[in-house]
């Protein structure tokens, strides 16, 4: 391995990923949460009119305007870091949404 690299394994991806800096590594995991924040922004409009119970449509409801506000905060850290906010699909997040699916 190079000197300076730091070689990690992702476990989401199941392969090896070349990190120079540990600023490599933190923009790596904010676009993996930015794409779950994303996803779940997507996802949570069609649980809330799915369900029944007035108690969980609003719960639900609370949680996408909370998402929303993180996503908010995303967005302002990757612009203090000079960059663009991208996304890195959270395989996690995309894996539980498709079981979820299921139960329909």
């Amino acid at each position: 391995m190079a000197q300076g690299t730091t070689k990690l394994f992702n476990l989401s991806e199941r392969r090896e990923m070349k990190l120079k800096t540990l600023k490599d590594l933190y923009r790596d995991e904010l676009r993996d949460v930015y794409d779950a924040e994303n996803q779940i922004v997507k996802a949570l409009p069609k649980m809330v009119k799915a369900v029944s119970s007035p108690e969980l449509e609003k719960a639900l409801q609370e949680h996408l305007d909370k998402t929303k506000g993180h996503r908010k905060r995303l967005d302002h850290v990757f612009k203090s870091m000079g960059e663009t906010p991208k996304r890195k699909t959270c395989e996690g997040l995309k894996g539980l949404l498709e079981e979820g699916k299921e139960l329909k």
